[in-house]
């Protein structure tokens, strides 16, 4: 039996919910998602003071081991716990891989062999002592991991284990994960039973108020010399695969069938409306170039945000793989056998590679070059610098790489290019150490085996420990620059801890180490700093590594953390990219608080500037750093746009971003989208006139009355809610619209149930279908945005200007000058929907008939307008948090 002692300290919010979920629950099997530094250790072991099982805990490494048994120590007293892979004790806490270890790298042999036959024998003596133990408890830390080999070696043990009651935690949102992943934990565990996500912890109070902040910077001009001489090499092969001589079937011939909704038998395609669901990467490259006019747009499709933009050098790759894998090699002609060839020698060199009939990228050295750019090492000295500034000793920093040091030689071509060394942890070391404003920090890089640090460090740092009783030993081993390495410790989690207790107590503050050691489990609330210059992208990753920072400090209560993110782009060259969409990964699925105190997904929380489709234009990089140091130095604003301890429903929202087309950044919400995106005046056949050269009013057959208010971007959002309210699909209308303007003089345009507001007036025999919020999102954004593939239009007119003709304007005959259409969503497609929109649209816009563009004259005004904006603006799709 478990000790029931409990814990010495008060359960927070997110704990006490979470075990009134296990309570409350009969099921076998169970896994809760808590942020990290949310306390799922503690509850953890809580679940086992609940199930009253002789318990095992399962994590991920030797540092989160030594927490569980940290903890249960102080929750019971010290002595209880084990490392015993005996179980003999009440808990036991093991690694992951003390029971996932194979006899065989992966299996292959004659025959199919389950995970368990392959276990080594100690892996299966493990397993025996599990199927001994008696009724169990499984608690399974960061059960992420499961999600590689480990989890189908567990689900082959648990059948083994049918009396066990399993417990999984992590911090990883189930929307993330992939459909095989998600497969996989339903069959483990079932749904979630709680999930809470980071900013509700942080709105409780349980997490520390967050910026997530970006530095963008170019290539050293050694690396950008080095880009620009391979981007010609890009450029060509794009205009020599152009050439329509080239290929029995030229490549935009072949991209033009693919567009195309009807199937080439001969050719062996399929629709473009197949294509979509089957090859949906290659649609949206497809799309992009239609959008840059390199081939025709299909009809019938609305262009989504990612497809508005500048094909990128992937996008290349993809529509080049597909011509060689479906048109080239089954040609069967000699011809283009040779361009194949020719195709298999020239890739390389712009870091593609043709495997079979499949272009693939590879990590080309463009790719490196960004990665691992000397000038990402140099931002973060320039950050540390900055956030010591800022934060002055209270500093506690952390520098997140890949690895610690580069074994493998340069590739020939960038020997010159870069150093050996560039993008490790020793080459941050190195810099952080030779800057006279980051070297007084005095920087740690800490590995697996050992420490390595400046001299006076390593000093300070010895002598504390030989005061506890330590033998620990400097050695000057970097001949460049004045670093020593420390060794001496009984075990990696010994010297962990020493350095840990170092940086709490201020004797350095700046750590530096890999994500691999520092990433994930490690606990450190003092940390108050994250700069991140590593590449993994995963959903895990990226949620672990930013909340080293996020923990509440109990010597800090005001703690207010930043995590910076390095990007490098080479912005002339069509694969230089490629860190930004590394950056725009990391962010995908990630809440951070914006400029306006909206929690938003995705990089439009660092900057409302930033989009997914292509990195910002570098004359403006000063001035987002500048912004991003501005964010850094505010800790108060911070705090104050989390607005801890306001109520929240924890969920998602849709969200649609109207930006002004105008390229100069604001510092104010322009008129234009707050008060009047679009023109003043309108007409309809009731005839609109301009009293006191503002006013609106209607003028009728018998007497004039007040028109209901400018027509505006929050006009047209009401129009669309009342309309898609009248055919049930929401719950309700304009009532429920929210427009929120951004600093940058952009807006934020929502749709909220007003439930907390009162009943809506509009009334419906139907229930909404769909999620209301996505629908309104979508809807509007195929209102506001580019005119493409689209059935109904609808009109409104701008009014000559009443300057100095006023009588005109007040006796009603001042007459339309230019039409402006929008597209009707395709939501409308029903005679009574439209009619449900055209009675919205008078009320909100103006009275206006709608146009069939299958007709002689709507085909004509469509094609006039095909591509062209209705307003002078840009739309992009958020999700925001509330």
């Amino acid at each position: 039996m478990l000790p029931q002692d409990p814990p010495p300290w008060p359960l927070r919010t997110l704990q006490q919910r979470t075990l009134e979920a296990v309570d409350a629950t009969d099921r076998e099997r169970i896994w809760v998602v808590l942020p990290p530094g949310a306390g799922k250790t503690l509850v953890g072991l809580s679940t086992a003071q609940r199930w009253q099982r002789r318990t095992v805990v399962l994590c991920p490494n030797l540092a989160i081991q030594q927490q569980w048994l940290d903890t249960w120590q102080q929750m019971v007293g010290p002595g209880h716990g084990s490392t015993d892979r005996r179980l003999d004790a009440e808990l036991t806490v093991l690694t992951y891989q003390s029971l996932a270890v194979f006899d065989d790298e992966d299996g292959a042999g004659p025959e199919p062999r389950s995970h368990i036959d392959r276990l080594h024998p100690r892996g299966a003596e493990l397993l025996a002592a599990l199927q001994q133990a008696g009724p169990l408890t499984l608690v399974l830390d960061e059960c992420h991991h499961l999600l590689q080999a480990w989890g189908q070696l567990l689900d082959e043990i648990l059948q083994t284990l049918p009396e066990a009651r399993v417990l999984g935690l992590t911090a990883t949102p189930p929307q993330s994960l992939t459909t095989t992943e998600a497969t996989l934990l339903d069959r483990l565990f079932g749904r979630p039973l709680y999930t809470a996500s980071i900013p509700a912890a942080v709105r409780l109070g349980e997490l520390s108020p967050f910026a997530e902040l970006a530095w963008l910077t170019p290539p050293t001009d050694r690396e950008s010399d080095y880009l620009h001489r391979t981007s010609s090499r890009f450029t060509e092969l794009i205009n020599g695969l152009a050439d329509p001589a080239r290929g029995t079937t030229p490549l935009f011939t072949w991209l033009d069938l693919r567009l195309s909704p009807e199937p080439h038998r001969e050719l062996q395609t399929a629709g473009f409306d197949h294509l979509r669901h089957s090859d949906p990467e290659l649609a949206d490259a497809l799309l992009r170039l239609a959008h840059c006019g390199f081939v025709q747009h299909p009809d019938g499709i609305v262009p989504a945000e990612r497809h508005r933009a500048d094909p990128t050098g992937e996008d290349w790759a993809i529509v080049w793989g597909d011509w060689v894998a479906h048109c080239l090699s089954r040609s069967g002609d000699a011809d283009d056998a040779l361009l194949i060839s020719q195709l298999r020698r020239t890739l390389p060199a712009v870091g593609l590679q043709l495997v079979g009939r499949t272009v693939r990228r590879t990590q080309s050295p463009v790719d490196r070059v960004l990665a691992r750019s000397a000038a990402k090492a140099a931002a973060a000295v320039e950050i540390a610098a900055t956030e010591h500034r800022i934060r002055g000793e209270s500093l506690r920093g952390l520098v997140l790489c890949d690895f610690v040091s580069a074994g493998a030689t340069l590739p020939a071509d960038l020997d010159r290019v870069m150093d050996q060394q560039a993008g490790s942890a020793v080459a941050v070391i190195r810099a952080m150490t030779a800057d006279a404003a980051t070297s007084p920090l005095a920087p740690i890089m800490i590995t697996g085996e050992m420490l390595l640090t400046g001299r006076a460090t390593a000093q300070a740092l010895i002598d504390r420990l030989r005061r506890l009783g330590l033998r620990i030993e400097a050695t000057d081993t970097e001949a460049t620059t004045p670093l020593f390495t420390i060794t001496g410790w009984d075990s990696p989690a010994d010297r962990l801890r020493s350095v840990t207790d170092f940086l709490t107590a201020g004797g350095t503050r700046l750590l530096i180490g890999t994500r691999a050691l520092l990433g994930e489990g490690w606990d450190a609330p003092a940390v108050n700093c994250v700069i991140d210059l590593t590449t993994a992208t995963t959903a895990t990753a990226v949620v672990q590594s930013r909340g080293r920072a996020l923990r509440l400090d109990p010597a800090d209560p005001q703690k207010v953390a930043t995590t910076w993110s390095v990007v490098c782009i080479a912005e002339d060259h069509p694969l230089g990219q490629s860190d930004w969409n590394r950056f725009v990964r990391k962010h995908r699925g990630y809440w951070g608080v914006d400029p306006a105190g909206m929690i938003m997904n995705g990089v439009a929380h660092l900057d409302p500037g930033f989009t997914e489709q292509a990195a910002p234009p570098s004359p403006t990089w000063p001035a987002t750093n500048e912004r991003s140091v501005s964010t850094a130095a505010d800790h108060d604003r911070i705090r104050e746009r989390w607005q801890v301890g306001t109520p929240f429903t924890d969920r998602e929202v849709p969200t649609l971003l109207v930006r002004p087309q105008a390229t100069a950044r604001r510092t104010a919400a322009p008129a234009a989208i707050e008060q009047a995106p679009v023109p003043q005046a309108v007409w309809s056949t009731l005839g609109p006139v301009l009293s006191g050269g503002s006013r609106l009013r209607w003028l009728s057959s018998s007497r004039s009355a007040e028109l209901h208010r400018p027509v505006t971007v929050f006009g047209l959002a009401c129009a669309l809610a009342d309309a898609l309210a009248t055919i049930g699909r929401l719950p309700a209308g304009s009532e429920g619209v929210e427009a929120t303007p951004e600093p940058d003089g952009s807006l934020l345009v929502r749709w909220r149930s007003p439930d907390h507001r009162g009943a809506g007036g509009h009334s419906t025999s139907e229930s909404p279908v769909g999620d209301p919020q996505a629908v309104f999102i979508e809807a509007l954004d195929e209102l506001l945005g580019p005119i493409t593939a689209t059935r109904w239009l609808v009109t409104r007119f701008l009014a000559e200007p009443a300057t100095g003709d006023r009588w005109r304007a007040l006796w009603g005959t001042l007459r339309p000058s230019t039409a402006v259409h929008h597209a009707v969503p395709r939501v409308f497609r029903g005679s009574r929907q439209r009619v449900a929109f055209g009675l919205a649209w008078a009320r909100w816009v103006a009275v206006s008939e709608l146009l069939d563009t299958r007709t002689a004259e709507g085909a004509a005004i469509l094609d006039q307008v095909w591509g062209t904006s209705p307003l002078d603006l840009t739309t992009a799709f958020r999700l925001s948090w509330e």
